[in-house]
């Protein structure tokens, strides 16, 4: 699981490297981590993330797929996606155990479309045992990424309990 962490870190702060000095690494919680960011224009943000353990589809050169939740207020956490491209027009989606929800897209990062569905999708991961992101690029390349939800609950737990104001 350190190598998990280890490359999970590298990749986040590549992908946002202008920001990348405030991240810290809170803890490890079998296939999911909790970072916290500090100093953001929204203030200290802390956040749940995965990798997926199998890809799949037809596209070619991609950035590493990925899935947070962030924590933006005691009430209210966001879900969100990347499958390491460009997505065609809200060409996205997810299915926690057989139960899909879509997303909108705006160029690589998909989210739920209301708070609703984001307490909704939280309330699957918690109970599943896998999350399949699936996404349409803009070259009409296909995905298909599998992520385990082992740890989940207890990674989002422990960031309402460490980052809730």
């Amino acid at each position: 699981m350190n190598r998990f962490c280890q490359l999970f870190l590298i990749l986040f702060c590549v992908t946002y490297s202008a920001a990348a000095q405030a991240q810290q690494l809170l803890g490890t919680y079998k296939d999911w981590v909790l970072m916290e960011h500090k100093n953001t224009e929204d203030g200290d943000l802390c956040y749940i993330g995965s990798k997926p353990f199998d890809s799949r589809g037809t596209f070619g050169k991609r950035s590493d797929p990925l899935i947070l939740v962030t924590s933006r207020s005691q009430y209210v956490d966001e879900v969100s996606v990347t499958s390491g491209y460009r997505y065609a027009q809200d060409q996205a989606g997810v299915s926690i155990d057989g139960r899909n929800f879509s997303m909108f897209t705006e160029e690589e990062t998909a989210w739920a479309p209301t708070s609703k569905q984001d307490t909704q999708m939280i309330a699957a991961m918690k109970k599943g045992s896998q999350l399949i992101l699936l996404g349409t690029s803009q070259k009409d390349t296909k995905s298909e990424d599998v992520f385990s939800l082992k740890g989940f609950s207890e990674a989002y737990n422990a960031m309402k309990v460490r980052c809730t104001n």
